[in-house]
């Protein structure tokens, strides 16, 4: 699947590059335009979910006899999902939507099984490590939250079918992001706010999978761990329900998704800092205890790959939050007709930066599971760290820019450009080795597989 999301994005980029205009902007042809971008990003979400997916069946425990069906599901859907996206995209072979339709079909039933793995039952075997863990009716909380995250995912995947079914009906596609998303002005009608809704909600709901993911990874415990746990649930909770009232109560449900987003952040931070301090131990051993501070961090370097890892958590809230702040703060300003550009620029940008945030993530997670600890994975470390400190504030000052500033606004493009592509490089690399471990050296990657969680 991995190889599916490499392509697609290829073959996107070199279409907008040779077909359209400069890959930063798009055709002008509004109906074209909208079926390829957003079939675009269907062609990259529906590999992301299926691989999310098989990291829940590895991470996280859940009823047994789901996991084999999972698996088979998750990666027929993600393929079928993808492919079928990508190619339906840029030609009008309608076949290619049936083919899509079936990864999504797939993906949705993957969606349903795990909810039913993750409800608690005497096939769920619980580690030690919930013993410690509240619990609400049965649920520990890590699992109730994972439970509520996919039951949501399931009624807004419901919402977008809905929303593409009334565009088929009244034969009006639209360019999401650009039209209808960023339109101050034309009421919205009910299946636009719908198509919105599943925009956004669903991509912020994978990417508390993630977390979700990355918290039981990391192991957290404690006082720490109960504390992330209840902040996660509730920002959960608060997140859902803000989207749901944003139907009725419009712009105001901000006031519920604003500080719902901040407490699932801060249970990044926390997610962040727990591990770093795993990592500084496993360095430095018994030697740890009596270590000063600047031993402790050197010890975090000395692992690139899980400092990397983590980074993501802290990223999200400078990249996205701080300047979502100041746009929010002076709104009116903003959405000024001189200031039109850097608003419309953050309202399309920061749910993709979230979003690559998150598949960085699972990126390290992937190498984590597949490459052993040596100079190799060192490589994949530092080379993610370095795209991500050279595309991701860059993004932020791009945010933040003067519009009449012509020159720094190219610069800006290029050095977020650098760091994407750097990012993609690592990703070719990544795949180059694995086929080159199948291939030329036969290795089975079943006994080489490091396990993502040990007790």
């Amino acid at each position: 699947m991995a190889v599916i999301i490499v392509v697609n994005l290829t073959v996107a980029f070199s279409y907008h590059m040779f077909y359209g205009a400069w890959p930063f902007y798009y055709t002008p042809v509004v109906h074209h335009t909208a079926h390829r971008v957003i079939m675009t990003y269907h062609s990259l979400s529906t590999p992301f979910i299926g691989i999310v997916t098989l990291f829940f069946i590895e991470i996280i425990e859940m009823r047994s006899k789901v996991i084999k069906p999972l698996k088979y599901m998750a990666f027929i859907g993600g393929v079928c999902g993808g492919i079928g996206a990508i190619f339906w995209a840029y030609s009008d072979n309608f076949l290619l939507h049936h083919v899509f339709l079936v990864g999504l079909s797939l993906l949705l039933v993957c969606a349903i099984l795990l909810l039913y793995g993750l409800i608690p039952g005497k096939e769920v075997k619980e580690s030690e490590y919930y013993r410690d863990i509240p619990k609400i009716a049965g649920f520990n909380i890590l699992h109730l939250s994972g439970v509520i995250v996919v039951g949501s995912m399931i009624v807004f995947a419901v919402f977008g079918a809905l929303a593409a079914i009334i565009m088929l009906e009244i034969d009006q596609p639209f360019f999401l992001v650009e039209v209808v998303f960023l339109d101050r002005v034309t009421p919205k009608e009910l299946f636009q706010e719908l198509a919105s809704f599943h925009m956004r909600l669903m991509n912020a709901l994978l990417l508390t999978g993630v977390l979700i993911l990355t918290f039981r990874y990391t192991g957290v415990k404690g006082k720490l761990a109960k504390i992330g746990l209840w902040m996660l649930l509730i920002g959960v909770i608060a997140m859902t329900a803000g989207y749901f009232l944003m139907l009725v109560m419009g712009k105001a449900a901000n006031a519920i998704l604003m500080p719902a987003r901040a407490l699932i952040l801060f249970t990044g931070v926390i997610i962040a800092f727990y591990g770093w301090r795993e990592v500084s131990k496993e360095e430095l051993g018994s030697e740890y205890e009596t270590s000063s501070l600047g031993p402790k961090v050197k010890a975090v370097l000395q692992n690139p790959l899980r400092l990397t890892m983590f980074i993501p958590f802290f990223l999200a809230g400078l990249i996205v939050v701080l300047p979502g702040m100041f746009v929010v703060a002076d709104l009116d300003a903003y959405r000024d007709i001189s200031n039109y550009t850097v608003e419309r620029n953050f309202a399309t940008g920061h749910p993709h930066i979230l979003i690559t945030l998150g598949a960085i993530v699972v990126f390290c997670l992937i190498i984590h599971n597949l490459i052993p600890k040596n100079k190799l994975r060192k490589i994949f470390g530092w080379s993610l760290f370095a795209s991500m400190l050279l595309a991701f504030p860059a993004a932020a000052f791009y945010f933040l820019r003067s519009p009449t500033d012509v020159a720094g606004e190219l610069i800006l493009k290029f050095i977020i450009l650098g760091g994407l592509f750097l990012l993609f490089f690592d990703v070719l690399l990544f795949l180059g080795f694995i086929v080159h471990q199948a291939i030329v050296k036969r290795e089975r990657f079943s006994e080489n597989i490091i396990p993502l969680v040990i007790e």
